[in-house]
């Protein structure tokens, strides 16, 4: 299709990419643009020439995010449009969006943006056997905040109907691999595990805006940062072998089965957070505290967690 300038390009385009994606997932969960294409085009284009970085970048994650949730030849196709289309976003320089600006709205993930809530809110990712929840719970005690972990999940299968135990974020299913390979059938035409992840990311944002919260896990970082919605990110790992003896010692089982639990756990939780979030889970660049608990133990990344979001706490208080 010819266009008559840069702004017209990528407006269009961004529309597109909705719609496919959107059919894609046959849902009307993630759908970004309700309107019009003449009139979604027009506010684009506007944006743009207005230099409303913050909108574009949002929107464009919001369909990077549903477009996580396509499989098949599809997905390649989407992927593909979508980094083409981040690259001539990224390359535009029109009225309000500069050069030197690019580097600060396009790298920057959004936990270092004004935030949508007035809540200190942080979410926490775990190696299993790193003892994540310990140090979560434990920390929530210590600041008065909410703490969920199992919780949003047996929230989020109530709220769908699922008669299922609460377990971890990547075995709700009786296998995460499994769940994507089922057909597109039980809610608004996609399966369980998006079901699943869409409600849970509801659950999440409604937390975050109600409240002061340690959230465990259900890529609850990425979730919030597309909601533009700040949040302090910690990761939290430890050696494999210091993991394994920890849940020999808890789960009283031998070396051979910790070992099999720890391993076959990890690969579900990254799998889970790759497809979902779009990350690579575990990379120390997307977090903004990455801990060893062997090292530090239990109290001490409480304690090192506490001193981080204490300063955050100090500097919002003297503004």
């Amino acid at each position: 299709m010819n266009y008559r300038n840069i702004e017209e390009e990528i407006a269009n385009r961004m529309y597109d990419l909705d719609e496919d994606a959107y059919k894609c997932c046959q849902s009307d969960l993630g759908k970004l643009y309700s309107g019009s294409r003449a009139s979604t085009v027009q506010q684009i284009i506007h944006n743009l020439k207005t230099g409303q970085r913050k909108e574009i970048t949002n929107e464009i994650m919001i369909i990077s995010n549903m477009i996580n949730t396509v499989t098949g030849p599809d997905f390649d196709r989407l992927t593909s449009e979508c980094h083409s289309l981040n690259e001539v976003i990224s390359g535009y320089v029109g009225a309000g969006i500069t050069a030197d600006m690019q580097m600060d709205e396009y790298s920057l993930p959004m936990r270092y943006h004004a935030s949508n809530s007035p809540h200190t809110i942080i979410s926490i990712g775990r190696e299993f056997g790193s003892g994540g929840h310990e140090i979560g719970y434990l920390l929530a005690q210590k600041l008065g905040f909410s703490f969920y972990d199992k919780e949003i999940l047996t929230m989020a299968n109530a709220e769908l109907g699922i008669d299922a135990t609460p377990s971890d974020e990547a075995t709700s299913q009786t296998s995460f691999g499994a769940s994507l390979a089922k057909k597109k059938i039980s809610y608004f035409g996609i399966t369980t595990s998006d079901a699943l992840f869409f409600k849970q990311s509801e659950l999440i944002i409604k937390k975050a805006m109600t409240e002061d919260c340690v959230i465990l896990g259900r890529c609850a970082d990425v979730v919030l940062e597309k909601e533009g919605i700040a949040c302090h990110s910690i990761y939290i790992g430890a050696p494999i072998e210091a993991r394994i003896a920890r849940k020999m010692k808890i789960e009283n089982i031998s070396e051979d089965a910790a070992r099999k639990l720890v391993n076959t756990t990890d690969k579900k939780r990254r799998d889970y957070y790759n497809h979902y979030a779009g990350r690579k889970w575990g990379h120390a660049g997307n977090y903004d505290l990455s801990i060893n608990s062997a090292a530090l133990g239990v109290e001490g990344s409480v304690d090192m967690i506490l001193r981080m979001v204490n300063k955050t706490l100090e500097a919002k208080s003297s503004i």
